[in-house]
């Protein structure tokens, strides 16, 4: 049963990651992507757009790991796209407290993911 609920949250954090990308790439001086990433000018916007770019796409490869691990039930890869969420989130609410909840809505589904997966690789 943890196995599942594992297999379904992983998936989860990975189709949110799906969604991040897509913001950052391709929706990033769109108002969908000021809503969820708060109002800048769009002078900031188009200066940030690089980068925006370039973390939409490790986050596009986070998702895929995982989704390749979780289509696999490959344990390993699971671990290792969920728990780069996870790190980089962590990252994020170190480096600025005003975006912490954003790093807590980015890890939650990888952390219950990962917390049941290795849960049920215990009691295996």
């Amino acid at each position: 049963m943890l196995m599942i609920i594992a297999l379904v949250f992983i998936s989860l954090a990975a189709l949110l990651h799906v969604y991040i990308f897509y913001l950052e790439v391709f929706a990033w001086e769109k108002p969908a992507a000021r809503k969820v990433f708060g109002e800048v000018s769009v002078e900031e916007l188009a200066i940030t757009r690089f980068f925006a770019y370039n973390q939409g796409v490790y986050n596009l490869l986070l998702a895929i790991i995982a989704g390749i691990g979780v289509a696999m039930r490959n344990p390993a890869l699971m671990l290792a796209g969920a728990g780069s969420m996870i790190v980089a989130a962590a990252a994020l609410a170190l480096k600025s407290p005003k975006h912490r909840g954003a790093a807590m809505k980015q890890c939650v589904f990888a952390v219950i993911g990962v917390v049941c997966l290795v849960v049920s690789l215990q009691s295996a």
